[in-house]
């Protein structure tokens, strides 16, 4: 009969990751209970999940167990009851669904593969496979050689075994946690001392996050069209975090064994990226993982215990090894598919980040020349180029700037503002607007020159520049002011005009013609308008004053015509404008007075 257990997602994975408490023998299929009465739940589930074969009474289950042994008694109505044999007596743990689709099936023990990693399972894996279907997993419970693995339904595996199939250099593991749902990114919450200097300020040294990459060549860089320091600074800055320093200590051809973040340590050092484990796994069959362990522990034990290197001065994310078909080397999916559990303990331990870039892209196989590079000129896909890369770093900046920071703390932010009642005020200062891109309604009654909308754009260095537009038929206006950053206040606005006061008893002409302003555009040329009458003619006579910052840096003058002809004005750097020749009472136009301002 084969074997099958009936899989509860939430049960059996939680206690899959529960601290301790019972110990899993696969090979032997036994289970030994937690001694804590509170861990007995867990221990149950758990025994579910990795039971023997089916036996057709508990009388046979208890002759064919040992004691703390668990196996499964057959019932007439397509469940299970698993039992745990305790001294030889048979203690009912649960009642358990058997339905194709909530099967987990072995193909040693259910199917007669050998499982030993030599002879071809091929046959016995498939049909484990096929008869699990959709949402069903195949327990391994050894390494199961194959020619083709056919699995249409993306049947998920679990326990500590593979399947293989040979290719050159080796075999190639087909089976693969990365698959199964879950994260790529652990121990966010390490990242303290990020968001410390984030709420220093995006401007400043007090706000600058000092950040150190160290690694292999993956890290040192020159595979991608950009440099490593580069695309990383880039992906922060789009996140609105401009205020960041990055240096590059990576190394090619190195391991974890180089790792020599002390060095570096400074008040100023906040934050270190760490990314080995490639060359790790060309390291002795027999020896490679635990000494990848054991070195990786002992590098990040010694950071956390020098000055500076604590959690609250340092934020450390580990970046695990990115996806590589280098077999006849050791350094493909055999060696990374053993890493997470490392990577997770060790971030555990050591209050770190960890971020799965195998798990993310784990299908390096065929990606030489297109996401990875070909260094061996034989298909053996290494170092990521442009796409691979930039989504690995990508995952990598977005674990240490999540959205949330990015919002409250990006000056890239883009925000849009919807109604009049949410319009901000004209007469707010610089200082007021959002830092990023603010998009919101403008009115007249707001102290804006229209009515319409104002795209403001503010720099964290304080530089602001606003653009007002109206959204009315035939208008085309855009106006544009800029702001005084010594003094937090505003520049005049480009393209608004502003009424002039006249003298001497000049008045405006009146009628379809337009009284008299001034307005100042873009490129600081100052241009007047409208039609005066009456006023006194003799030359000298002041007509009226340009504002301040519509004055000329030297003396200018401009020709109008008139009733009786040409008429010169004269325009003083103190924004005075009077008759340079003798005007005309009867009509006199400004239109002709323009000039470069100061």
């Amino acid at each position: 009969m084969a074997l099958f257990i009936a899989r509860k997602p939430s049960l059996i994975e939680s206690a899959t990751n529960f601290p301790g408490g019972f110990i899993v023998k696969t090979g032997d299929n036994s289970v030994m209970a937690a001694r804590d009465a509170e861990r007995a739940e867990a221990a149950a589930v758990y025994a579910e999940a990795m039971t023997g074969p089916t036996y057709a009474s508990t009388a046979a289950g208890l002759v064919a167990t040992a004691d703390g042994q668990g196996f499964a008694v057959s019932n007439s109505d397509n469940t299970v009851s698993i039992y745990l044999n305790s001294g030889g007596t048979a203690v009912y743990q649960r009642r358990i669904d058997s339905t194709p689709g909530l099967r987990a099936f072995r193909p040693r023990s259910g199917y007669g593969a050998v499982g030993d990693g030599v002879a071809d399972d091929t046959d016995e894996v498939n049909a484990a496979t096929a008869a699990a279907g959709p949402n069903g997993l195949v327990q391994l419970d050894g390494d199961f050689l194959v020619t083709d693995w056919v699995n249409p339904y993306g049947v998920q595996t679990v326990g500590p075994g593979k399947v293989v199939k040979a290719i050159t250099g080796g075999v190639q593991q087909l089976n693969t946690y990365a698959d199964v749902p879950g994260r790529y990114v652990y121990g966010e919450e390490y990242l303290d001392r990020v968001m410390q200097r984030l709420k220093l300020g995006a401007s400043g040294s007090s706000g600058q996050i000092g950040c150190f990459l160290y690694g292999d060549s993956t890290v040192a860089g020159g595979y991608m069209s950009m440099s490593t320091v580069d695309l990383v600074k880039r992906l922060f800055h789009v996140r609105g975090i401009g205020n960041i320093a990055v240096t590059n200590r990576g190394v090619a051809g190195t391991t974890v064994s180089s790792l020599n973040v002390l060095a570096d340590l400074a008040p100023t050092t906040d934050l270190a990226i760490i990314k080995y484990g490639i060359n790790d796994g060309g390291n002795p069959d027999g020896t490679r993982l635990a000494t990848f362990q054991t070195t990786l522990d002992a590098k990040l034990t010694a950071i956390r215990a020098a000055a500076n290197g604590g959690r609250g001065n340092l934020a450390i994310v580990l970046v695990g090894p990115n996806a590589t078909s280098d077999t006849p080397n050791g350094r493909d999916e055999r060696w990374y598919e053993q890493l997470r559990g490392i990577y997770v303990e060790a971030a555990r331990k050591h209050k770190c980040c960890y971020v799965d870039a195998y798990a993310y892209m784990r299908d390096a196989r065929g990606g030489a020349t297109v996401g990875w590079d070909d260094p061996y000129s034989d298909g053996r896909a290494i170092h990521p180029t442009d796409s691979v890369g930039a989504r690995i770093w990508g995952l990598v900046v977005d674990a240490i700037i999540p959205n949330g920071w990015a919002q409250w703390w990006g000056t890239s932010v883009h925000r849009n503002v919807t109604n009049t009642a949410n319009a901000p005020s004209a007469s707010a200062a610089p200082s007021q607007f959002l830092t990023g891109i603010d998009h919101a309604r403008a009115t007249v009654g707001n102290g804006w020159p229209i009515d319409g909308f104002v795209v403001s754009h503010r720099n964290p260095d304080g530089g602001v520049i606003q653009f007002l537009y109206p959204f009315v038929a035939n208008d085309t206006r855009v106006l544009v002011r800029t702001a005084n950053i010594s003094g937090d206040t505003w520049n005049r606005w480009t393209g608004a005009p502003e009424n002039l006061t006249l003298q001497n008893s000049w008045v405006n002409y009146g009628g379809s013609f337009r009284a008299p302003w001034a307005y100042i555009d873009h490129a600081k040329t100052v241009h007047v308008e409208g039609m005066i009458k009456s006023g006194t003619t003799t030359p000298g006579t002041l007509l009226f004053t340009l504002p301040a910052g519509m004055r000329p840096p030297a003396e200018v003058i401009c020709f109008g015509p008139s009733n009786g002809g040409l008429v010169q004005f004269k325009v003083a750097t103190n924004g005075n404008v009077t008759l340079q020749s003798t005007g005309d009472a009867a009509w006199t136009s400004l239109s002709g007075i323009i000039f470069l301002a100061s």
